[in-house]
């Protein structure tokens, strides 16, 4: 899912996770609800 999500967002797996990571320390919320939406999009495939 990861993969499809970083494809969706055009930009490589490794730097998604990057970005997520990121976010985690920061204590943010990584994505915003139109992701969040995409995200439940795929988790249905």
């Amino acid at each position: 899912m990861l993969k499809a999500l970083a494809e969706h967002k055009d930009m490589t797996l490794g730097d998604l996770i990057e970005g997520i990571v990121l976010h985690a320390f920061d204590g943010k919320q990584p994505f915003s609800p139109e992701t969040l939406a995409v995200v439940a999009q795929l988790k249905a495939i």
